[in-house]
């Protein structure tokens, strides 16, 4: 079953990392999201506990990472 990123970010935990690889082979990494503020569509946007919103266009995205924030 394929699950998309704001059901796999909240089975992984309420805080969660993600580590987000771009098909340029950059990667970055974006710490403390709220994983229930995961909003998927043609962007994926997510928050963070310090206040920020963030934004990733799909199409530049080879593949992401979401690890349980420590």
């Amino acid at each position: 079953m394929k699950k998309n990123t704001k059901a796999i970010a909240e089975s992984v935990g309420e805080v969660t990392k993600h580590i987000i690889h771009f098909k340029s082979g950059h990667e970055k990494t974006f710490e403390n999201v709220i994983s229930s503020s995961v909003k998927v569509g043609s962007f994926t946007k997510m928050k963070t506990t310090q206040g920020y919103s963030i934004g990733v266009q799909h199409k530049e995205v080879e593949w992401f990472e979401i690890h349980p924030q420590e």
